[in-house]
């Protein structure tokens, strides 16, 4: 009994089973370039088993604890204590739930504002109505993709979404007026959510979700979508976060009469009927809430917490009618190119420049995807130009096979009346054969706006831009480093830390090889 009551941390449950999760975690680290199914395997089976070690360790800690006395972190547990930490906990969700949307948007803002910071003038911001407002900006096309949003019928929640300066939406969610007030660079890390809109379109699980909710690593964000954008759109968000506020209004209600009022049969009765009246209140809403295609309902898609509540569920908004409220993430989900919105507008001649990662036996599968989008929507088909008896997967191959880096198609638009010439140019991240790419000082802004001509960098002398690699910095291109994480013109995704060099080779490579297809366009 006296080893019971005064036993340290270090040998309760808790401890052990931390010790047993982290162990089966580097296990399943270290096993997955052999075994990947194992990793995913693991993060399925570990949520139920944690859900199943909180509720242990908080009945352990409530029921036992003021029999036991055990001390955690130098406490032990008695009734004031217990509802201080209640109380605590409630005000500090009361609070949370007002910044719920922020917090859990952490990652995709950070993402926008570094994309704001490293390719806008000055790293201010710019809006769509800036864009619209400006005469010389050309039509901007941004593509993402809709992840919780089914027709009827439909076996996949993805939808294609298009923002420009005038309109946004697609032709399964409708079009829309676009709203002015949102920053371009808020748009690109909608358009580039990679890490949740990859792991929703190949391993979607709840334990998976859950993982995603709790490491904070959501990089796309609720959108808007509302026929009657404006101030009403911020009612309907208060009200709905009103309704979850009245929860832990009841329940911090019931805490304080048990810590401050008097023990009675009447207090219990009272607070008995708190927690009760706050448990009814969020079911009802709760089950409402998958029920808001109705109209009178609608207010409740605005919540930030009802929809992550349903995401992590894996409910999906089946209606005829779009939601006002959708999820957005990578636009490669569905289409990484852009060339379908390209397709959808009927356009003539379509330059698209592919830069994506490439794997061996799946190069330029891009376009294989496009051409059965193609044949769904009814849009049209591709043919092989040099002899349209063969088919475009003909010219893919050998673009392929010979490493090219320009493969041209012809279009065929079904409701082309004239049988007017359409052409797609691809341009692949590859340096053309034969010619000599040395290596240049980096990049200036007198050198971009024609005031002086590009010079050679002397510290590279015998190097050629084929020659660089490695990562973080340019000292890395003279060492050992500048053998590993890839290889110019096409480091591997992994790389996130390209070399100024690096950045500064790509830049003018994505300068030179478009310049005489636009010429012969």
């Amino acid at each position: 009994q006296a080893w019971l009551l005064q036993r340290p941390l270090g040998e309760t449950f808790l401890p052990v089973f931390l010790l047993l999760v982290v162990l089966v975690l580097i296990s399943a680290a270290l096993l997955l370039p052999i075994v990947p199914e194992f990793f995913v395997l693991v993060f399925n089976i570990f949520v139920p088993v944690l859900l199943f070690a909180f509720t242990f360790f908080l009945v352990q800690f409530r029921v036992l604890g003021a029999i036991t006395q055990e001390r955690y972190f130098g406490f032990s547990l008695n009734r004031e204590r217990w509802n201080f930490l209640l109380q605590v906990s409630l005000v500090g969700a009361m609070i949370g739930l007002g910044f719920s949307r922020f917090m859990r948007t952490f990652m995709h803002r950070y993402y926008s504002r570094s994309l704001q910071r490293a390719f806008y003038a000055n790293g201010e911001t710019c809006t769509w109505a800036d864009v619209r407002q400006n005469i010389y900006c050309p039509m901007l096309l941004v593509n993402a993709t809709v992840n919780d949003y089914m027709q009827l019928g439909d076996t996949k929640p993805f939808s294609y979404m298009t923002f420009t300066q005038l309109f946004a939406g697609g032709e399964r969610l409708g079009y829309f007026a676009s709203y002015g007030q949102r920053p371009l660079a808020r748009t690109a890390a909608l358009s580039g959510g990679a890490i949740d809109g990859f792991i929703m379109a190949n391993y979607d699980s709840m334990s998976l979700r859950f993982w995603l909710e709790a490491s904070g690593f959501f990089m796309g964000d609720f959108v808007c979508i509302s026929r009657r954008p404006g101030e009403w759109v911020r009612v309907q968000r208060f009200l709905a976060l009103a309704v979850l506020e009245v929860v832990y209004l009841l329940l911090f209600s019931a805490s304080w009469l048990a810590s401050h009022g008097e023990i009675s049969t009447e207090t219990c009765q009272v607070q008995y009927r708190l927690v009760q009246l706050a448990a009814w209140w969020g079911l009802i809403f709760g089950i409402l809430s998958f029920f808001s295609f109705f109209n009178f309902l609608g207010w409740l898609q605005h919540s930030p917490v009802i929809r992550i509540m349903q995401q992590a569920t894996m409910f999906y908004y089946q209606s005829p009618r779009a939601p006002r409220s959708v999820y957005l993430s990578d636009g490669g989900v569905l289409e990484n190119t852009g060339i379908l919105a390209l397709l959808q507008r009927r356009q003539r001649r379509i330059l698209a420049v592919y830069t994506g990662e490439e794997s061996v036996g799946q190069e330029m599968g891009c376009l294989q995807k496009l051409l059965q989008m193609m044949h769904d929507e009814d849009i049209g088909y591709l043919y092989n130009l040099e002899d349209p008896r063969r088919g475009p997967l003909h010219a893919i191959r050998d673009c392929v096979w010979t490493d090219g880096y320009l493969l041209e198609l012809g279009i065929c638009y079904y409701d082309d009346v004239e049988k007017r010439d359409n052409i797609l140019t691809v341009l692949r991240n590859k340096v053309p054969p034969g010619r000599s790419l040395p290596i240049w000082q980096h990049l200036s802004e007198e050198e971009v706006m024609g005031a002086i001509a590009p010079e050679l960098d002397e510290s590279f002398e015998g190097m050629e831009q084929s020659d660089l690699g490695g990562c973080c910095c340019d000292c890395c291109h003279k060492t050992w480093c500048n053998r590993c994480f890839g290889r110019f013109p096409a480091p591997p995704t992994s790389n996130q830390l390209l070399t100024p060099q690096m950045f500064n080779a790509l830049c003018r490579l994505g300068y030179d090889l478009p310049a005489d297809v636009l010429e012969r366009l």
